[in-house]
């Protein structure tokens, strides 16, 4: 065995002698070409004629020299590998080598001067060794699970990245990352395990995201995190077919940590650096929220997660993006396009948080309209009122507020069960909300934003008179009568005309007059539809003359109302 030895520490020092001996005259030849020299060639056997020999070109010298060194590098990759493989080295120790051999040449690279071709060959060298290492090293000799594979992986990519930004070296990066991408699906295919992977490419995608920024290499950023997204729900897709090698648990968190990862640096560049936020910004953070939040709520239907904790985290993120717009960016840069996504994304994480972790959460969306609709009020822009209407709409749907109302003005019977509470409070919340973002510099965009905070609020509201007044039994017994709740209908949307028309005239009570013509168009029908083949006579003469009066005031008092913006 110390024989053996011997002979190995022989070879690897002839091995070390050759390399410095190439480098040494690889360095000469760059030197010489930089200087405009013809390089020193052996000289020609004294019976050939100098002339027939032809110079060779410095730039072809090198890439042969360079192939040369290449041949080199991976004999000693082998080299390492056989003696592995002959028991010399235990795989685990023959592994460590391998890696501390292709670390080596990523430093040689990181040291190396002159051209960056030579410096690239030298980190791509690196590369074709240690990600096969980390393949066989999971594969072949057992000796890296999932995680341990993935973490290797990780650590030879960063290497490869940081010698890259250093030497900017950008073909290098795009070596180091698709090798990487490439590595991560064959070891998820491997292993059958794609958590570990999905972790490794969001990793990437982050650092690839930070030298678009650092060094402008921009497309690459672009691949990475298409791969992380894919991942990602490919994870929890698994999850949702009943595959129980992923843990629920674990797959919510990553799916919150893909866009929460690319939010806190979209931030961090936002605020440090100042800057608007670029198409790939705002195409990835949609498709990480996309892809992040559409896996937890695929996941909720099918599996129990940890999802308070991802409700709070998302939560958490959203009043982050929310604080960033309007702690910062409204005081210091004021840029319309960071407003618009800080905001939107702040928006959408609320909601999902809220749906995810509130038990009532119509109760929760209607505080949240109106502490937005007091934001509405101070500001001059129409984002706070888009907002408002997002969440009023939320408190709606989720207190369903609509079917519970639409049956009191539509339908043969009644209902005699009152509103529920949380479909009350969206109403109150929607009408407090209205009143609270009256402006009269509104936009139009603002305008709209408050005609969809006013119908929940009206249809609310009229719901509940039509319940108060008709004070029928239950539908099905002998006591309903159909042509007076018709009547006691007809009544209560004659008078919404009027209100509505008369508040239009107001200047905070503009949008109030685009209810005026829907509502007696909606009543005419009802009238046909309705009162006419259930009411007696009597029922039907105070139908058609509260119609009427509508038909004749509510016009006119809209008329009052200016035009201009409607």
């Amino acid at each position: 065995m110390e024989e053996r030895l011997k002979r190995i520490e022989a070879a690897l020092v002839a091995l070390e002698q050759s390399f410095q001996a190439l480098e040494v005259r690889v360095g000469s030849l760059e030197q010489r070409a930089v200087l405009g020299e013809e390089p020193s060639l052996p000289s020609a056997p004294t019976s050939l004629s100098t002339a027939s020999v032809a110079p060779v070109p410095p730039a072809a010298l090198n890439v042969i020299a360079l192939t040369g060194m290449g041949f080199l590098a991976l004999a000693g990759a082998y080299l390492l590998r056989a003696l592995t493989e002959s028991g010399t080295f235990a795989p685990r120790i023959g592994i460590l080598v391998g890696l501390a051999y292709a670390f080596g040449w990523f430093t040689m690279t990181a040291r190396r001067r002159g051209a960056d071709i030579a410096a690239t060959f030298h980190g791509g060298i690196a590369c074709a060794i240690a990600f096969p290492l980390v393949w066989e090293a999971s594969t072949k000799f057992r000796l890296l699970n999932a995680s341990a594979a993935s973490l290797a992986a990780g650590a030879v990519a960063a290497a490869a990245l940081l010698v890259a930004a250093r030497r900017r070296l950008q073909a290098l990066a795009w070596i180091g990352a698709t090798a990487t991408i490439g590595l991560a699906l064959a070891l998820m295919i491997a292993t059958d395990r794609v958590l570990p992977f999905a972790l490794l490419t969001i990793a990437l995608g982050i650092v690839t995201l930070w030298l678009g920024y650092v060094r402008e290499w921009l497309l690459l950023r672009w691949p990475v995190a298409f791969v992380a997204d894919v991942l990602v729900a490919g994870a929890a897709f698994r999850v949702v077919a009943g595959n129980d090698a992923e843990s629920a648990a674990l797959v919510a968190i990553v799916a919150l940590l893909l866009p929460t990862a690319y939010l806190i640096a979209i931030i961090v560049r936002t605020l440090v650096r100042g800057r608007d936020v670029i198409p790939f910004e705002v195409t990835q953070a949609v498709c990480a929220l996309g892809v992040g939040l559409g896996a937890l709520i695929a996941m909720a239907r099918h599996v129990t997660y940890g999802s308070d904790f991802v409700a709070w985290g998302a939560l958490a993120l959203g009043g982050a993006c929310y604080g960033v717009a309007i702690l910062f960016l409204a005081r210091r840069q004021g840029s319309k396009a960071n407003l618009v996504f800080y905001t939107s994304i702040g928006l959408i994480l609320v909601i999902v948080s809220v749906a995810l972790m509130a038990s009532d959460s119509a109760i929760v969306f209607g505080g949240i309209a109106v502490a937005t609709a007091v934001m509405a009020a101070k500001s001059p822009l129409w984002l706070p009122a888009v907002h408002t209407a997002v969440y009023t709409a939320a408190a709606t749907v989720t207190s369903n507020l609509i079917s519970i109302a639409a049956p009191r003005f539509f339908g043969a019977t009644i209902d005699g069960t009152p509103l529920t509470r949380a479909a009350a409070l969206a109403a109150l919340a929607a009408a407090a909300s209205f009143v609270l973002t009256g402006r009269e510099d509104r936009t139009q965009l603002g305008r709209i934003a408050r005609f969809v905070i006013l119908l929940p609020g009206v249809l609310g509201a009229g719901a509940w008179v039509v319940s108060a007044l008709a004070e029928t039994p239950r539908s099905g017994t002998a006591g309903f009568d159909a042509g007076v709740v018709a009547t006691i209908r007809s009544v209560v949307i004659a008078a919404t005309v009027i209100l509505a028309a008369a508040f239009a005239r107001l200047d905070r009570g503009r949008e109030a007059g685009w209810l005026v013509y829907p509502l007696l168009a909606l009543g005419g029908v009802k009238l046909i539809v309705d009162d006419i083949p259930h009411s007696l006579p009597a029922t039907l003469f105070v139908a058609l003359a509260a119609y009427g009066i509508a038909l004749i005031v509510a016009p006119r008092l809209r008329s009052g109302w200016s035009a201009v913006g409607t």
